[in-house]
C-alpha cells in the first residue's frame, strides 16, 4: 500500500497539550508538518511549540476550550490566516472519567458529551467549510472501542464515543465524492493522564508513543476506520457478536 507523504501538511490537533494529542504533534512535526496546537492550557502548548521549534516542522499555539464553539472557530481562523490552508483535522480532545450508574447525574453526562462529542463537532464545523472550499481535506476523529458496547461505569463516555462513530460514518458516506476523507480511530487502552486513575486491569494497553505512531500510519493510509491495537480489534469483534446475556457476564471483568 502506498503511504501519503505528510511532510508540509497543515494539521490542526485538538487536545494537543497532553497525552495522545501531544505525542501526535511531536511525531508529525518530526515529519515536517505544520501543526496547529489547540487546547485550554496555553502554558503547556507554548512549551510544546518550543520543543517543536527544534524539529523540522512548525507549530502555532491556539489556546481554546473546545467546548466553546466561538473559541474553536477563532482558533481555526488564526491557523488559516497564518498558513492559508488546512489539510488535516485531528479531533482528539476528550475525557474519560469513570462514573457509576447509580451516581450519575445530568451534570456529569452533559460535561462528557459536551467535551467528547460537541468538542469534536465544533472542530469539524469550523474545518469543514474550509476543506469544502479547498476541494480536499481529511477529518480524523478519535472514538474508542467503548463505542461498540456499553462498558461498566462508562455510560456517558461510551455514549459520547458511539455518537462520534456514527456521526463520522454518516458524514463520510455523504461527502465521499467531495474530496473530503473521514477517518474514525477506535483505540483501546492507552497510557495517558486520562487512564492513570483507572484501578482495573487494562488489557493490551499501548504506550502513548506507540498509539500516536499507529494513528499516524492510519492517517497516511487514509483508512476509513481502524481499531488499535490489533488485539483490541479482535476483542471488539467478539464483544460485538456476544449475546446480551454472555456480554453482561463478561463485562463485569472490565470494571
Amino acid at each position: 500500500m502506498k503511504y501519503r507523504n505528510l511532510s508540509g501538511k497543515r494539521i490542526l490537533i485538538t487536545g494537543a497539550s497532553s497525552g495522545i494529542g501531544r505525542e501526535l504533534a511531536i511525531k508529525l512535526a518530526e515529519k515536517g508538518c505544520q501543526i496547529g496546537l489547540m487546547a485550554r492550557r496555553e502554558k503547556e502548548l507554548t512549551l510544546l511549540a518550543q520543543e517543536i521549534s527544534k524539529l523540522p516542522g512548525d507549530a502555532l499555539v491556539l489556546p481554546a476550550d473546545v467546548t466553546k464553539r466561538s473559541q474553536v472557530k477563532k482558533g481555526l481562523q488564526r491557523l488559516i490566516d497564518k498558513w492559508g490552508h488546512l489539510d488535516i483535522l485531528i479531533a482528539n480532545a476528550g475525557i474519560g472519567l469513570l462514573h457509576k450508574a447509580a451516581n450519575l447525574n445530568t451534570e456529569k453526562v452533559e460535561a462528557t458529551m459536551q467535551l467528547n462529542f460537541y468538542g469534536t463537532w465544533y472542530a469539524i464545523e469550523a474545518a469543514l467549510p474550509v476543506m469544502l472550499t479547498q476541494g480536499q481535506g481529511h477529518i480524523v476523529a478519535i472514538s474508542s472501542f467503548a463505542a461498540f458496547r456499553g462498558l461498566p461505569k462508562t455510560a456517558p463516555y461510551s455514549a459520547s464515543k458511539a455518537a462520534i462513530a456514527r456521526f463520522m460514518e454518516s458524514m463520510r458516506v455523504e461527502l465521499k465524492d467531495q474530496g473530503i476523507d473521514f477517518t474514525t480511530i477506535y483505540p483501546g487502552f492507552v497510557r495517558t493522564p486520562m487512564t492513570a486513575g483507572n484501578r482495573f486491569k487494562m488489557p493490551f494497553i499501548l504506550e502513548t508513543s506507540d498509539a500516536a505512531a499507529k494513528i499516524i500510519r492510519v492517517i497516511e493510509k487514509q483508512k476509513a476506520e481502524v481499531i488499535i491495537p490489533w488485539q483490541i480489534a479482535i476483542f471488539s469483534y467478539f464483544i460485538r457478536i456476544l449475546p446480551n446475556a454472555a456480554f453482561d457476564r463478561a463485562a463485569k471483568y472490565l470494571s
